[in-house]
């Protein structure tokens, strides 16, 4: 998978599993002003990936659940 389908799928379900809604859609795609803080776990190509927002950037790509 290319990481810009990687990235697609990933504000999919931004807006598909945790209800967030778009600001505007781009070619299909959703685009969000704004994501609050946290850690969304995502199935994403037979894997789960811990999506973290902080501070308006997404983190991705950590397969591991971090310690607290």
């Amino acid at each position: 998978m290319w990481m810009s389908d990687y990235m697609r799928e990933i504000k999919k379900q931004f807006r598909d599993r945790y209800g967030f809604i778009p600001s505007r859609t781009v070619g299909g795609e959703p685009c969000f002003e704004h994501l609050p803080d946290g850690e969304y776990p995502m199935k994403i190509d037979g894997k789960v990936d811990y999506v973290r927002i902080v501070e308006g950037t997404i983190s991705c790509c950590n397969f591991k659940k971090r310690r607290r």
